[in-house]
């Protein structure tokens, strides 16, 4: 045998010197990598040696108090919260819907509504809805009809009005609350009125008495059949008529009632019921313009009244004597 071949021989012959060398190199290799590992990958550190715990800002040298956390975060719960179309998923470990609403950053307004009382204990799986509420106003106005107040006069003829003061109506205003939920108009009620204008009462004086002796100073509009007096008062007329005026009185008779049941008294004139009927009022003058007699009524009859005839009354027989016999022109006046 040569030298190679022994040694080959050599070489591959195990022998318990081998193993031994061989049993060392593995066990070398080993604990080489079992510290390249931990070095790579060094072991957690305790939080128990730790002088605080970040988590919760929680100091954590009782150990009981790292348990507590532990405890607390296992045994959370989860809450869904639906807030006007956004949906929160809250995980709590204890508390009241208030404690949840608070966690997650809502806050309800003056007049918004919870599905759940916020002093109710909360469980696993509990949804809360909120809706949303506000409030608008709104203002609607309405005219408030003024009132006609009548005042008696006794400085205007039976039958004339004047209006005094001109009427105006008011303003009432009416507020309303709109109600929205959740931006939908679900009411509408009354909150409350409210007079923001005060209406002015038209005034309207009408006349008492049943005679007027006006001065000469009237104006007569043929083309508008009008008779304006110096006190500004208009009277319409419908038709004139030409006639004889007498005069006559009751001073000194007992009996003073006329034939239309009116005391005699100066505007109460007598007529030819045929020509003028009863109860006509009327407005005398001269034919010539030059005296005025003014408003009258045919109250009263006479035997000797017959056709354009008129008897005009007068306080006393002296009077009465003066006037005499006369052209008067008699204006029929109308209700315009």
């Amino acid at each position: 045998m040569d030298a190679f071949e022994f040694i080959k021989k050599s070489y591959h012959a195990f022998t318990a010197e081998r193993g031994r060398a061989l049993l060392v190199l593995t066990v070398g290799a080993a604990l080489c990598l079992s510290l390249v590992t931990v070095a790579r990958y060094p072991a957690p550190t305790d939080p128990l040696f730790s002088s605080t715990l970040t988590q919760d800002n929680l100091d954590l040298s009782n150990r009981e108090h790292v348990f507590a956390v532990m405890d607390q975060d296992v045994s959370a719960v989860e809450l869904i919260i639906h807030d006007y179309g956004e949906t929160y998923n809250i995980y709590i470990s204890s508390g009241t819907v208030s404690d949840a609403l608070e966690k997650a950053g809502i806050e309800l307004g003056e007049f918004d509504e919870i599905s759940i009382d916020d002093n109710t204990q909360i469980h696993n799986g509990m949804e809360i809805n909120i809706t949303r509420v506000y409030v608008e106003q709104e203002y609607e106005y309405e005219p408030i009809p003024y009132e006609t107040v009548r005042q008696a006069s006794d400085s205007l003829l039976v039958n004339v009005e004047k209006v005094i003061q001109t009427g105006v109506d008011g303003v009432r205003c009416y507020t309303y609350d709109i109600i929205y939920k959740n931006g939908v108009e679900t009411a509408r009620v009354l909150a409350g009125s409210s007079v923001s204008k005060k209406p002015i009462n038209q005034i309207v004086s009408y006349g008492t008495t049943s005679y007027y002796r006006p001065d000469a100073n009237y104006t007569l509009s043929e083309a508008e059949q009008t008779i304006t007096l110096s006190d500004g008062i208009v009277l319409h007329y419908s038709d004139v008529v030409e006639v004889k005026a007498t005069a006559y009185t009751t001073e000194g008779q007992t009996n003073k009632i006329t034939k239309s049941g009116a005391v005699a008294r100066y505007g109460i004139i007598a007529v030819d019921p045929k020509v003028i009927p009863l109860g006509t009022e009327l407005f005398v003058v001269a034919s010539d313009g030059s005296w005025v007699y003014g408003y009258a009524v045919a109250g009263d009859t006479g035997g000797f009244i017959k056709g354009n005839r008129i008897d005009l009354f007068y306080d006393t027989k002296d009077e009465c004597i003066t006037f005499g016999r006369q052209d008067a022109t008699v204006y029929v006046l109308s209700n315009e």
